[in-house]
């Protein structure tokens, strides 16, 4: 009972409500789609685990302590055991899984975008992005795991000069360009201006004469003899 009250007063300083418990068990909800020049297909978002990953220079002790305080545990990609590795080592990765506490809303947690206040444990500014992670199907077995973190790769006929009203309006942030004569690869990072996060906004460039293509970059589980990549 002291624990659910400590997480009540946590969310409702932060601008996050609870309308009530949820279950310990997972579940996972539809409607959500990654655009692929094989056709589209439909994942579905976990009630239970999220990508996170904080700014850049945030010490070790504080990442740890504003987990704790929101009674998040960092576990490993696909199997969502507890996470071995120490603070020093986590804020290196590039994103950290972890498991939202039972009473935990998801919608509580998510970054929202545009990020103009903060509503949630991933609009807080020690937190770079706090983003919903996905199954290709119900049952989230850890081959079907896929992870997403704030960058979107895309390929284009277009020099990026061609595109700076694009990265403008969508608040991007252009980290890698690759010019390969007939076609140009970008890697883009969504800032706190985006008006959506990487899935929906990696699905609407996509969608862009501007693209050959466009998908958030991501962790999937690889089979050992296989090199499917979703």
């Amino acid at each position: 009972m002291e624990r659910k009250f400590i997480i009540l007063i946590i969310l409702f300083l932060t601008g996050c409500y609870i309308t009530g418990p949820i279950d310990d068990e997972e579940y996972f909800e539809g409607g959500y789609f990654f655009k692929t020049t094989m056709g589209d297909y439909e994942v579905y978002r976990s009630s239970r685990y999220v990508a996170v990953k904080f700014v850049e220079g945030i010490t070790p002790g504080k990442a740890e302590k504003l987990t704790k305080e929101h009674y998040l545990t960092p576990v490993t990609m696909m199997y969502h055991e507890n996470d071995p590795r120490n603070w020093d080592e986590l804020l290196e990765a590039r994103i950290i899984i972890m498991r939202l506490p039972s009473e935990g809303r998801l919608e509580n947690y998510l970054s929202n975008y545009p990020r103009n206040k903060v509503h949630c444990f991933g609009d807080l500014p020690e937190v770079q992005f706090c983003l919903p992670t996905f199954s290709l199907d119900k049952k989230g077995g850890p081959e079907s795991r896929i992870y997403i973190n704030d960058e979107i790769i895309e390929s284009s006929p277009h020099p990026i000069d061609s595109l700076k009203h694009i990265v403008d309006e969508y608040g991007l942030e252009l980290l890698q360009e690759t010019d390969w004569g007939n076609y140009y690869n970008y890697k883009f990072r969504i800032g706190h201006n985006s008006p959506m996060y990487t899935l929906d906004l990696a699905n609407e460039l996509f969608d862009m004469h501007l693209f050959n293509w466009a998908t958030p970059n991501k962790w999937v589980y690889i089979k050992p003899g296989s090199y499917d990549v979703y």
